[in-house]
């Protein structure tokens, strides 16, 4: 698959309204050189307006990318759609290391491909991912949609990919990479993480 395709079943995420994000998945192509985004049942889109460019963002292949496309069309009572242009242009974002502090943090998560949300929670955070507890059906490379309930923030969400699993004798635990996740939303688990570091260097004096 070429870097910039938007496949079919592909998450993705559009700013159909400055600063407002709205996480799709591609549902198929179309015949003229274009994509249909389809979303949640219910989801409010604004008004578009044909043939405006607005940016989107997507990850391959563990690479997060961003990218502007063309508006086309937007429709569904039911099932809200729009339908856009392949990428005009799109460029690589580079990942950047960002500090992680233990904390428990509630959180729910669940496959991408649907189902009820389980609880779990944090063994450790940062701006960049998370390890948490889950059940014995996730595997590396599942993408997962999460809820997490930061204290001060409002409730994060977030689409993140399972780098890594550990087990120890009660829990298996997966290590999480953000792909998809509002950068307000970093900053206030960025700015958790500070937090938690200074509270404990005051307590170790």
């Amino acid at each position: 698959m070429n870097e910039g395709f938007l496949y079919e079943g592909m998450v993705v995420e559009l700013e159909l309204e400055k600063g407002s994000w709205f996480k799709g998945r591609v549902l198929r192509p179309t015949v003229d050189g274009g994509v249909v985004v389809v979303f949640d049942k219910g989801a409010l889109l604004p008004e578009i307006v044909p043939g405006t460019k607005v940016k989107v963002r997507w990850t391959e292949k563990g690479r997060l990318f961003r990218g502007e496309v063309e508006l086309r069309c937007k429709g569904g009572r039911f099932i809200p759609f729009v339908e856009v242009s392949f990428p005009l242009s799109f460029e690589p974002i580079e990942r950047r290391r960002h500090r992680r502090v233990k904390a428990i943090v509630p959180l729910e998560y669940r496959k991408i491909e649907g189902g009820p949300f389980k609880a779990s929670q944090t063994l450790d955070i940062s701006g960049g991912g998370l390890r948490i507890k889950v059940d014995e059906d996730i595997k590396v490379e599942d993408e997962l949609e999460l809820l997490i309930y930061l204290p001060e923030s409002e409730v994060i969400s977030a689409l993140a990919r399972v780098v890594r699993i550990e087990e120890d004798n009660t829990h298996k635990i997966a290590g999480l990479e953000f792909m998809i996740i509002d950068e307000r939303y970093r900053r206030n688990i960025v700015n958790f993480v500070f937090k938690t570091e200074l509270k404990e260097r005051q307590r170790m004096g």
